[in-house]
């Protein structure tokens, strides 16, 4: 069935339909504010890049809907929601388009972190003209799965593929990993490898207890950091978000998706990263991840030694200031991580832009 719609900037009085949209078509979220109208109006109202799709000709019904996270120089393009009875009509790629166009626009980068179980949006980003670099295995928390009969299936932590714009000569990728301990350039590149297989099967019992529903995550995460609150500094602390500090590291909590992400210094010691990888654990985070830049090699070597692996790559600009990088996420995992794992399905274009990618990066780097 062909549709008709219009592609416009979302109004908070659109908040109300956005909430119906969410519920039908995003179910399992782990940001539940998607699913609750004065949030989603209070973030219109804001300033959040936000745009809808009307179905034609009466321009009345909210069809889809997608967002743009811009951050310095990096545009990610999210929540991209299509109503289930218009999808596989193109109205995903139309919207990832219009907000690439828009980040364009903006003079930043537009990506996507995509769904790696979800074809049709791997597709609508190829179709915006990105291309895939890695995989992050379990990055994020999807609390309704569903199976081919469209049965529940449990939580489950979902793996996402990273698709850029961003474009930085392999080369210097190479140069980094060539000045790495030979072993360590070898795991991450069979980190990569194995990313783009199908993890081991989830059980569904221990899921289910971990990750139980995203109210539940974020309150009892809440509570033990409440508990824990000795030996850090709070920066930001807000429903779903936690910033915290301690000596010359910063980690962001995301509460409902059982996720912490640091951000590091030339300061940072071995004592401040162990102090929040015990932290991490102790209130039942299930992965904690770190960028750095390939080329910097007292960080490199910081993360390695405290247990952090080396697992995806992405070309990175942290401001018009610095140059374009190539970033390496290391990632300790904890609390049976690795038993909540969701599979993963990928575009054939998408397979082999990636298995490309990482036999380059052995043949440059370990046969070089």
């Amino acid at each position: 069935m062909s549709i008709e719609y219009k592609i416009q900037n979302a109004q908070p009085k659109d908040a109300t339909g956005l909430a119906s949209l969410a519920q039908r078509g995003f179910k399992g979220y782990p940001f539940e504010s998607v699913y609750d109208p004065i949030s989603l109006a209070g973030n219109i109202a804001k300033g959040e890049i936000r745009i809808i799709a009307l179905l034609q000709p009466d321009l009345q019904r909210i069809i889809g809907t997608a967002v743009l996270g811009v951050d310095g120089l990096m545009a990610e393009i999210k929540r991209v929601i299509v109503d289930p009875d218009y999808r596989k009509n193109g109205l995903a790629k139309d919207m990832t388009i219009h907000l690439a166009q828009e980040a364009e626009k903006r003079h930043a980068h537009p990506y996507t972190d995509t769904r790696a179980d979800q074809i049709g949006m791997q597709r609508s980003s190829l179709g915006a003209g990105l291309k895939a670099v890695s995989i992050e295995t379990g990055k994020h928390v999807v609390f309704d799965h569903r199976d081919g009969d469209d049965k529940p299936v449990g939580p489950a932590r979902e793996s996402m593929v990273h698709m850029t714009s961003l474009e930085i000569p392999s080369e210097s990728l190479y140069e980094g990993l060539r000045k790495w301990p030979p072993l360590l350039a070898e795991k991450l590149i069979e980190n990569m490898e194995k990313a783009q297989h199908n993890p081991e099967e989830k059980n569904r019992e221990v899921a289910t207890t971990r990750l139980p529903s995203a109210q539940k995550v974020r309150e009892k995460i809440y509570g033990m950091l409440s508990e824990a609150q000795n030996g850090f500094q709070v920066l930001y602390d807000e429903q779903d978000v936690t910033i915290i500090s301690h000596g010359n590291i910063k980690m962001t909590i995301i509460k409902p998706d059982a996720s912490g992400f640091l951000e590091t210094n030339e300061l940072t010691s071995k004592e401040d990263l162990e102090y929040v990888l015990r932290l991490s654990e102790a209130i039942g985070l299930q992965i904690v991840t770190g960028y750095e830049n390939v080329h910097d090699g007292k960080r490199v070597l910081l993360m390695s030694e405290d247990s952090l692996i080396p697992a995806m790559v992405r070309p990175w600009q942290v401001s018009e200031k610095k140059a374009p990088e190539w970033q390496v996420g290391f990632r300790k995992t904890m609390n049976d991580y690795d038993q909540c794992l969701h599979h993963i399905r990928l575009d054939e274009t998408v397979r082999r832009q990636l298995e490309e990618f990482v036999t380059n990066l052995r043949a440059n780097v370990l046969n070089n």
